[in-house]
């Protein structure tokens, strides 16, 4: 698949050098889908490069060691670059969403992996869409704007071990039912929910991908 990038990008390695911070983080990855064609990326920072790693859409990558603050991406069998990811200040360990573009590239979306505000059953929503996002998990209504992305804390019934979901696409004649479902309560674990515009069947469609946690290394878990 060719892929067309800004002109912008081509300075990216020089970004990279001048505004590289100190403080070595962890990332794992997800990206809402491998676009044909990108397998393996790797990492930039300075002078320094990382080894090969394997993207994946079903689960959270391996953590890999980053030396500082400011990270670019790029594709290992051309080189291309991807995306420039800035961490924050604070943290140590982080998780990485990556939304493809259609211009090839990727757009970063950054979560502290140890965020009070995404807790076990907790289901961080992204709205990589052009339309907005409405519904409701449990009692717990949301509302996702086009690129939006947050956490979500599901409300059920505690004499119940599971939750209502319902998610439409607003649309200028209304709201248009996308899907329903019945989600079981989550307490190891925590989910990642990606809207995105399926390019072959010209429809927004959603997946969700559970990642299990460690809760005695969490601040705080599922009341």
């Amino acid at each position: 698949m060719k892929r067309i990038v800004p002109l912008a990008f081509f300075t990216w390695v020089f970004a990279m050098a001048a505004a590289a911070a100190s403080g070595k983080a962890s990332l794992r990855f997800l990206i809402e889908r491998v676009p044909q064609g990108l397998a393996d990326i790797t990492w930039v920072a300075g002078d320094l490069t990382g080894g090969g790693l394997k993207l994946t859409a079903d689960q959270l990558s391996a953590p890999i060691i980053v030396p500082g603050r400011v990270i670019g991406l790029k594709s290992v069998k051309d080189n291309q670059p991807l995306a420039t990811i800035t961490l924050p200040e604070a943290g140590e360990a982080f998780v990485v969403l990556l939304l493809p573009e259609e211009s090839g590239s990727l757009k970063p979306l950054v979560i502290p992996a140890s965020d009070s505000a995404f807790r076990a059953g907790d289901v961080f929503l992204c709205n990589h869409s052009d339309k907005t996002i409405v519904g409701h998990l449990g009692t717990t209504e949301f509302e996702l704007t086009p690129g939006q992305g947050k956490p979500v804390r599901p409300a059920a019934d505690p004499s119940v071990n599971y939750y209502d979901v319902a998610i439409s696409v607003r649309e200028e004649s209304g709201d248009r039912m996308l899907r329903t479902m019945r989600w079981p309560i989550q307490m190891r674990s925590r989910s990642y929910g990606f809207f995105a515009k399926n390019p072959v069947k010209n429809r927004i469609e959603f997946r969700a991908v559970d990642e299990l946690i460690d809760l005695s290394k969490r601040p705080g878990t599922k009341k």
